[in-house]
């Protein structure tokens, strides 16, 4: 009599938690206290959602500078060249013809899109706040506070990243971000973004990012959706 083979016992994976606190560090990376996570940053992320927001805000800032002309833009063309008959050549009824030389191209590239795609607010919050929970779930997220004065020397503030430039993400309110920028553009793997600008694409790319004590009612502002009245 054949026996049934047994069938492998399938292991559930659970889904990582999210983290209760947020660690509290100084500019140096010193950890001096912790904060409880914002309710914006636990938020179910969306993959298929923050893939689309990203989509859409690379197309829309791409600089088209190559452009060519259609057949309705070129130079010439008032008049039909010969006669429909009795000529023997091909008839045809404009010099602009792509397959004239001189003409219009055919499906060229255009640096005017006809459309321009748009997401709306809602949805790119929503997209922002969770790819914000997807890195606070990974121990991405840490909150610094800064001091008033920022080291003015690449070098300093390059021991006081340490090894965390790698597609880091530093998030500052917008009075600071000219100063920081100023002593840390020339080292390699550091992005510095305002709060106010800081986009998905931005918190997508980033392995570490370090947000401003005193930008979180902003960034809070930018995630969350009004209620209706």
């Amino acid at each position: 009599m054949a026996t049934t083979p047994k069938k492998t016992p399938v292991k559930k994976t659970t889904a990582p938690q999210a983290a209760d606190k947020l660690a509290v560090a100084t500019f140096g990376g010193k950890d001096v206290d912790t904060l409880a996570v914002p309710t914006y940053m636990t938020t179910t992320p969306s993959p298929k959602l923050i893939a689309q927001v990203v989509r859409t805000s690379v197309a829309r800032n791409r600089i088209r500078r190559a452009h060519t002309k259609g057949r309705s833009e070129v130079r010439g063309g008032g008049r039909k060249p010969w006669k429909q008959k009795g000529t023997g050549r091909a008839r045809a009824g404009s010099r602009r013809s792509p397959i004239w030389v001189g003409g219009g191209i055919t499906f060229g590239p255009r640096s005017r899109p006809t459309k321009v795609a748009t997401i709306p607010t809602k949805l790119r919050r929503r997209a922002l706040s969770g790819a914000l929970s997807a890195r606070v779930r990974d121990g991405k997220v840490v909150v610094v506070r800064f001091e008033k004065d920022i080291p003015v020397k690449t070098k300093e503030v390059a021991a006081a990243i340490g090894d965390n430039a790698h597609g880091l993400l530093l998030v500052m309110d917008p009075e600071r971000v000219n100063a920081l920028n100023q002593s840390a553009r020339n080292i390699q793997g550091l992005t510095i973004r305002s709060v106010v600008n800081v986009t998905v694409l931005d918190v997508a790319r980033a392995t570490t990012i370090w947000i401003d004590e005193a930008s979180l009612p902003v960034l809070e502002a930018r995630c969350t959706i009004a209620a209706k009245k």
